[in-house]
C-alpha cells in the first residue's frame, strides 16, 4: 500500500497527490486545527465564548416498525448471504498459468543472513507510468528484525539508518506487534528479518504490497519478501526523521493485518494503520480537519482520486476517527488484534467483534454514536458515547437554515454523515424528513429484462459464474454478451475463461475490449479493466468471444472477476448471452444452469435505510434522539421543536444513508414548517 509524503497517510497502489503538496496541505491543515476553538459547533454565533453549553443526555431512540420485507429487502438479504470466495494467488495461478502444484511458498530452503555491504536487485513500482523498473541497493545497517537497503547512488547518513534500526527495535515493531498481532515471519524469504528498501519513488512517501509475499512465478514483480519501500529522494523526510519512522509504522501495521485477514476492507485496515501511527507516538497533524470540513464521506469504502486531496484526505480521516472512536469505547487498543484477526470484511468484521464481547450494539449503532459524538465534541470522559480522546476541530454543517422554513432535497452518501443546523428564530416549528425508499447498487439497468449477472464487489475476491456448453456438434461457435463494467483499471480484471478438462486448467479467452498488458503483474491473460465504452463514465458494450477452438468439445464457460488488495469500481455486469453454431440464449431473467460463486443476478434495486438524529441543546445539556429507518411502509419521521430559541436552545439534524453494499447516494427531503403556519 503506498502512502503519499504526509505523516502517516498510506496510499494503495499509488494513488497519490506530488509529495511537496501534500505537505503544504498537512501544515494547512494542522494550523487550521489549533486555531480551532473546542465549542459546541453553531453554538458560537448564540453564546459568549466559555458559556457554551457542552453537557449531554443519553440518546432517545426510536424504531420504524419492520413490515414484511419487499423484494429489494429480499435482494438484500440475499446480497449479504452471498460467499465471496477469497482470491489466492496460488490456485490463480495453477488454474491460469500452468503454475506446478507443488510450487513452494517459501523461496529460500536456508535462512538468509545477508552481510552489510551486499548489493541487491529489486523490483520498484512506478505508479505514475503503470510500470516497474529494477534498481540496485546496498544493505546499509540489519538488527534482528531489520534490513536497510539503500539505493545505489542516494547519499543517505549511515547516523539516520542507525537511528531508524533502533527506533525499529525499540519501539515500532513491539508497539505495533501488541496492539495488532504478528507479520508472517519468517516468511516467504525464510528470514525473520524485514527489509526497508530507501530509493527514489516518484511521488510517493512509502509502500507495503502483498505482492512480494509471494514467489515470482505467482507475481513476477515481487522481490519474495517482507519489506517496505520508503522515498528517501530528500533529506527532510529521510532514515531518523518523525515523517519516516511514521511511515514505518504505519507500513507495518498493513504488513502484520495482511497476515492476520488478507481481505479485509481497505477502510478499516487503513483506520488501524493510522492509530499504529498514533500508538508509536507520532502525530498526525491537522488530518482530523479534512474530515470535519467534509463528513458527508462514505466510511465503508475507499475508491478515492489520488489526484485531489478533497476526495483523498477525508476518507482517511473517517477511517482513523472512526477506529479511534471505537478502540476507546469498546475494549481499548489492546483489543484491537482481536477485531482484525477475525476472518470477516468490514462491517461483519465489527458485528462479530462486538457480539463476541459482549456489546449489545451493532455496527450501525457505533457508526450513529460517532457520527453524533464528532458534531457534540463533549471534552469529559463521563459523556459516555459522545465523548472520545481527540481533538476534533468543528464539524462543518453542509445544510443551514436561517429563516422560518426550509424545504431541501439533500443527498448523502451510506455511512456518511449531513449536519442540519438549525439557526433559526425563536418560534416553534415541526422538522419533517421524508427519505428514498429504494437505492441502486449501481449506477445502470439491465439492457433487456429486469435483471443481469453481477460480479459483486470486494477487495482481494475472485467470483465466478460457470456453466457447460456442449459444441460437439457445432461447426463454428461465438460467444455473444452485453458487459458493463466498472473495474479498478491495471488492477482488477474479469475474464471469460474455457476450461477442457473440468475446471483444473483454465484459458482466458480474448474478447472485443480485453486486454493482455499487464503493468502489475495481475492480469491472467485476456482481461477486462477500466469503464466499459473506454470513457469517463461506464456504458453497456456488445462483446463477444470466439469459441471456434472448442467444437467438437464439451467445455465450461466461465466469466471470472478478480480484484486485488485495495480499491475496487462498481464492478462487472453481463446479461443476453448466446452462443452461435447452437441452441443457446440467456436473458438472465433465471439462473438457468450457471453456477454463481460470488456472482450475484439481480435487478440492482436495495432498500435505502437511514438513521436520522436530532441533537438537542436544552439548559446547556444535550440530548440526541435517534430514529432507525428500515422499513418501506414508512420512511418519514417528524421532530417537534417547541420554544426554539428560549428553552430549546439550539439543535442540528444529522442525517445518515446506511444501506450497505452500494456506493449510490442517498435522496432525501428536510422539510422545516412554523408551527403556527402549518
Amino acid at each position: 500500500m503506498r502512502i503519499p509524503r504526509t505523516k502517516g497517510l498510506s496510499k494503495c497502489k499509488g494513488r497519490r497527490l506530488p509529495a511537496a503538496l501534500f505537505v503544504a496541505l498537512l501544515l494547512a491543515a494542522s494550523f487550521f486545527v489549533v486555531a480551532c476553538s473546542q465549542v459546541v459547533p453553531g453554538l458560537d454565533e448564540f453564546y459568549p465564548e466559555g458559556e457554551q453549553p457542552t453537557g449531554i443526555a443519553p440518546p432517545a431512540e426510536s424504531f420504524q416498525p419492520l413490515a414484511p420485507a419487499t423484494q429489494a429487502e429480499q435482494t438484500l438479504q440475499r446480497l449479504l448471504a452471498t460467499e465471496k470466495p477469497d482470491r489466492d494467488l496460488f490456485d490463480l495461478g495453477r488454474r491460469y498459468k500452468g503454475i506446478a502444484q507443488n510450487v513452494d511458498r517459501i523461496v529460500n530452503a536456508e535462512q538468509p543472513d545477508y552481510v552489510v555491504g551486499t548489493v541487491q536487485t529489486f523490483w520498484v513500482a512506478d505508479d505514475a507510468n503503470s510500470t516497474y523498473y529494477q534498481i540496485r541497493a546496498e544493505l546499509r545497517g540489519k538488527s534482528e528484525h531489520l534490513y536497510m537497503y539503500v539505493e545505489e547512488g542516494l547519499d543517505i547518513p549511515q547516523s539516520g539508518i542507525d537511528k531508524t534500526i533502533q527506533i525499529f527495535e525499540e519501539t515500532i515493531y513491539p508497539t505495533v506487534r501488541q496492539y495488532y498481532g504478528e507479520e508472517w515471519s519468517p516468511g516467504v524469504d525464510n528470514d525473520p528479518r524485514i527489509t526497508v528498501l530507501n530509493a527514489r519513488i516518484p511521488g510517493v512517501g512509502g509502500y507495503y504490497s502483498s505482492a512480494d509475499e509471494f514467489p515470482s512465478a505467482v507475481n513476477p514483480f515481487s522481490n519474495e519478501r517482507e519489506m517496505f519501500y520508503i522515498n528517501v529522494d530528500g533529506q527532510e523526510y529521510g532514515p531518523g526523521t518523525e515523517f519516516y519512522l511514521s511511515t514505518l509504522c504505519h507500513e507495518f501495521q498493513h504488513m502484520v493485518h495482511w497476515n492476520q485477514n488478507a481481505s479485509q476492507e481497505t477502510w478499516l485496515n487503513e483506520g488501524a494503520s493510522m492509530v499504529a501511527s498514533v500508538l508509536c507516538g507520532y502525530s498526525l497533524g491537522g488530518i482530523a480537519s479534512w474530515y470535519a470540513a467534509n463528513p458527508d464521506v462514505q466510511l465503508t469504502h475507499w475508491s478515492v482520486d489520488p489526484r485531489d486531496p478533497r476526495d483523498v484526505l477525508p476518507h482517511y480521516a473517517a477511517a482513523y476517527l472512526f477506529m479511534e472512536y471505537f478502540a476507546q469505547h469498546y475494549g481499548g487498543y489492546e483489543k484491537l488484534r482481536t477485531l482484525i484477526a477475525l476472518p470477516l470484511r468490514g462491517q461483519a468484521t465489527v458485528d462479530a467483534y462486538l457480539e463476541s464481547e459482549g456489546y449489545a450494539v451493532d455496527f450501525n449503532d457505533v457508526f450513529a454514536d460517532w457520527t453524533a459524538a464528532n458534531y457534540i465534541d463533549d471534552e469529559r470522559p463521563e459523556a459516555g458515547a459522545y465523548y472520545y480522546d481527540v481533538r476534533l476541530p468543528r464539524m462543518r454543517p453542509q445544510e443551514i437554515a436561517r429563516g422560518r422554513t426550509l424545504d431541501k432535497n439533500l443527498t448523502v452518501k451510506q455511512f456518511g454523515a449531513k449536519y442540519v443546523d438549525l439557526r433559526i428564530p425563536q418560534g416553534n416549528y415541526t422538522l419533517d424528513f421524508q427519505g428514498a425508499s429504494q437505492v441502486r447498487i449501481f449506477p445502470t439497468t439491465a439492457p433487456s429484462g429486469t435483471h443481469a449477472w453481477w460480479g459483486n464487489r470486494s477487495d482481494m475476491a475472485a467470483t465466478s459464474l460457470t456453466r457447460e456448453v456442449d459444441l460437439w456438434d457445432a461447426v463454428t461457435a461465438v460467444f455473444r454478451f452485453k458487459a458493463w463494467y466498472d473495474i479498478e483499471a491495471d488492477f482488477d480484471y474479469a475474464y471469460v475463461a474455457a476450461s477442457t478438462d473440468g475446471g483444473k486448467t483454465w484459458q482466458t479467452l480474448p474478447g472485443m475490449s480485453t486486454t493482455t498488458e499487464n503493468p502489475n503483474g495481475n492480469n491472467l491473460g485476456h482481461g477486462f479493466t477500466g469503464k466499459s465504452g473506454g470513457g469517463d463514465v461506464a456504458l453497456w458494450i456488445d462483446e463477444e468471444v470466439n469459441l471456434d477452438d472448442y467444437v467438437g468439445k464439451r467445455i465450461l464457460l466461465r466469466f471470472e472477476y478478480v480484484t486485488d488488495d485495495a480499491v475496487n469500481g462498481v464492478g462487472f455486469l453481463v446479461d443476453d448471452f448466446s452462443i452461435s453454431g447452437i441452441e443457446f440464449s440467456d436473458d438472465a431473467e433465471s439462473d438457468g444452469d450457471w453456477e454463481a460463486r460470488g456472482f450475484f443476478r439481480t435487478d440492482g434495486v436495495l432498500p435505502q435505510y437511514f438513521i436520522v438524529q436530532l441533537v438537542r441543546y436544552v439548559d446547556g445539556l444535550a440530548s440526541v434522539e435517534r430514529v432507525m429507518l428500515r422499513t418501506h411502509d414508512s420512511m418519514d419521521v417528524s421532530f417537534s421543536l417547541d420554544d426554539y430559541g428560549q428553552e430549546l436552545q439550539h439543535a442540528a439534524l444529522i442525517v445518515s444513508g446506511v444501506t450497505p453494499v452500494t456506493t449510490e447516494v442517498a435522496h432525501f427531503n428536510v422539510r422545516l414548517v412554523p408551527v403556527a403556519d402549518e
